[in-house]
């Protein structure tokens, strides 16, 4: 891993297509290690033809695309820490997946190598998120261009969570649920804490910088709140207002050429690239 990678040409370089399961697993990761996770991701063909057994291929990211993406200065060095501090966070977690015991991941990437010098990180996804990221049956994408400049770790998860539920605008979820998502453990035990600090503050996020407005309501149980009702639509001037240059440049070549993961009608839905794909229609209540 010594020399300098080439740098390849992808048609899809800022769409992450991951599967329902593992956007619902307890992800305990920064910030940092959130979005160097998400640019990895989108570095996959999910349609390659695949064998489920041995390693996946190395994935190479670069420093100036974290900058481009979240906004950061390139002068004060931060985004060249939050890259290499991102890559050792996600060498030594474990992602837990509900359902079957709570399976957990023998940690996420594997033989990270930082360029020093030249701002690029090369990295392997664990095999066991093989079935995670290629030949998807229930999945759901999103656009770096929206959660990459986000602040907070739990307005990119609640984010995700939303995409989940795209066809019908509603995703509702017990408070417990959500909490193990968000990885909060003991954090805002009373809920109106919860509510002042990160559920507002997350859709306030997200309706700032994605393609879509989010409304919420509570659902009681006797006296105590159980659920919280999600409801959110796509903002229709979104695509013409927020697509980015390499968006269009998508575009071009898949009207074009035909070519790239999806199709052209879904590359011309601006930056909310959300979908989800399933044998039959989920029900509301998860």
């Amino acid at each position: 891993m010594k020399n300098s990678p080439v740098k390849k040409k992808f048609l899809n370089p800022e769409l992450v297509t991951q599967s329902s399961d593992l956007i619902k697993a307890a992800q305990p990761l920064s910030i940092a290690a959130k979005r160097v996770f998400l640019m990895l991701i989108a570095q996959i063909n999910p349609n390659e033809i695949a064998d489920s057994e041995g390693e996946m291929d190395e994935l190479t990211i670069y420093v100036v695309d974290y900058i481009r993406l979240t906004g950061s200065s390139s002068a004060s060095g931060n985004a060249y820490a939050d890259v290499r501090r991102g890559a050792k966070e996600l060498l030594r977690s474990n992602l837990k997946f509900r359902g079957d015991g709570g399976t957990t991941t023998d940690g996420i990437i594997q033989r990270p190598f930082y360029g020093d010098g030249e701002g690029y990180l090369r990295a392997t996804f664990s095999p066991e998120l093989r079935p995670h990221l290629i030949n998807l049956e229930s999945y759901g994408k999103l656009m770096l261009t929206e959660v990459m400049p986000m602040q907070s770790m739990y307005s990119v998860r609640i984010f995700e969570q939303l995409i989940l539920w795209r066809d019908t605008g509603i995703y509702i979820v017990d408070v417990p649920q959500l909490r193990e998502i968000l990885m909060l453990q003991d954090k805002y035990a009373l809920f109106s804490n919860l509510r002042q600090h990160v559920i507002e503050p997350s859709l306030k996020e997200i309706n700032k910088r994605t393609g879509c407005k989010v409304t919420y309501n509570l659902i009681k149980k006797g006296r105590k709140i159980s659920k919280i009702h999600f409801k959110f639509k796509l903002k229709k001037d979104s695509s013409s207002k927020k697509q980015t240059a390499a968006q269009r440049a998508i575009d071009a070549i898949n009207a074009g050429k035909g070519l790239g993961f999806g199709s052209t009608q879904e590359s011309q839905q601006g930056v909310f690239e959300s979908d989800i794909h399933r044998e039959q229609q989920p029900s509301l209540r998860i």
